[in-house]
């Protein structure tokens, strides 16, 4: 792709001027279309979904414009020192009773970087990592950091944002996922995609080294789980296929593999599918919202403007048909997952993903599956009839609970698995 094609994050006050323009679209507009929404939702056949309640359909209008009036102009703007600071708001509306303590995960070593994590080396380099320990503490457990006990387990986080925003301590997860499950959480602030020195393999290069930090501390690679919304998904997905390469082309390292996999809706495929709007087989897996047909979609909060950007952005030290031919881009179409059915066969490897029935990703999502299972993947499937894209999120937001909540689903999960 020629360099002047590929998006870079605006200067910051062309950002200031985007954000207020879209902010005062969003002022005007959003309470006309909230009581359209509400008066369309009086009737059972104009629903988005025939289930959702009027405040599920309200919530998810309400973020679809948003989402179109602040994604519409640019890429954002990076975190700076924001990356390395946590964020008290949220922590203290999910997560009483936790701790957060700030760590930087070493630069990854030349030695574990090969393939895929080698390009643009000259431009991308390895940096310290900004990592949150997130726990309850206990008796033995006061500092969040300490070595590993034997036989702990440890949930290593990956918060979504189209690779190029998110701040994992922004989201309930960390918080959540410690409560419930009584484990450590290292929630990666990896590098986002806005700059060429922050483009891919950055953030394959930045969860390689919290990967590697957690071995540092004693952690065995079985007792390491991985979760990942969204764009998180997808890189718990790279990282894996990583250290199944690594492991084989660099044995004496003792990589191994982790333990298990909790996807939400996982973003997958960077595919170019142009399909006409009006044309009802759209079926074909790509997750490119700015050439599938999304924006009609009332059934989601994905809008097309900040993937079309952030797609380019992301795979700039790539060639364009990367998309259709690597796995680290588009794993449902290209590569195989039979590193993660040899795991299976000789020991214990939970993939579990779950997903919404009428979000924008559910035809990359099946083909995903599908796709493991046919290369002999056991994967524990939980598709959430009316979920929307993140769906657990927004049942915490709306306090749906019950053993149909999504959320609830998810936290038995965790508790489960992890």
């Amino acid at each position: 792709m020629p360099t002047d094609a590929i998006p870079n994050t605006p200067p910051l006050y062309l950002h200031v001027v985007y954000q207020t323009l879209g902010l005062l679209v969003f002022a005007l507009v959003i309470v006309p279309v909230l009581i359209l929404r509400a008066v369309l939702h009086t009737f059972p056949c104009l629903r988005p979904y025939p289930t959702w309640s009027l405040r599920k359909d309200l919530a998810v209008a309400g973020g679809r414009l948003f989402l179109a009036c602040t994604s519409y102009f640019s890429l954002p703007r990076p975190h700076g020192k924001g990356a390395w600071m946590s964020d008290s708001k949220v922590h203290k509306a999910a997560g009483r009773g936790t701790r957060v303590k700030i760590v930087a995960a070493p630069p990854i070593s030349d030695e574990w970087i090969t393939g895929p994590a080698a390009v643009a080396k000259d431009t991308v380099r390895p940096v310290q990592v900004p990592c949150f320990w997130t726990f309850v503490p206990s008796k033995t457990l006061s500092e969040g950091d300490e070595h590993a006990q034997e036989g702990e387990r440890v949930i290593m986080y990956i918060a979504g944002g189209s690779w190029v925003m998110g701040h994992p301590q922004s989201t309930m997860f960390p918080y959540k996922f410690a409560k419930e499950a009584g484990r450590r959480v290292l929630a990666v602030n990896h590098r986002k995609a806005l700059s060429p020195d922050t483009a891919f393999p950055a953030q394959l290069l930045d969860l390689t080294a919290a990967y590697a930090y957690l071995l540092s501390l004693g952690f065995a690679p079985e007792s390491i789980t991985l979760i990942g919304d969204s764009s998180g998904g997808h890189l718990c997905l790279a990282l894996s296929r990583y250290l199944a390469e690594l492991d084989a082309a660099r044995p004496h390292l003792h990589v191994g593999m982790v333990g298990a996999m909790l996807l939400i809706s996982v973003s997958i495929n960077f595919i170019v599918v142009r399909v006409d709007y009006t044309d009802v087989q759209h079926s074909q897996p790509s997750c490119d919202l700015g050439h599938a047909p999304h924006p009609r979609s009332s059934t989601d909060f994905l809008v097309p403007y900040l993937n079309a950007r952030a797609y380019p952005s992301l795979m700039r030290h790539f060639p364009p048909d990367a998309r259709h031919t690597s796995p680290y881009f588009s794993p449902a179409v290209a590569g195989t997952f039979s590193y993660l059915a040899a795991t299976q066969k000789s020991r214990a490897l939970t993939v579990w993903i779950q997903y919404g029935s009428v979000e924008n990703l559910r035809a990359d999502i099946d083909a995903l599956i599908r796709r493991m299972q046919t290369d002999g993947v056991v994967v524990d499937v939980d598709l959430v009839a009316g979920g929307v894209h993140l769906d657990a999120g927004m049942a915490f937001a709306l306090r749906e609970r019950g053993t149909a909540s999504s959320w609830t689903r998810l936290v038995d999960a965790v508790k489960r698995y992890a």
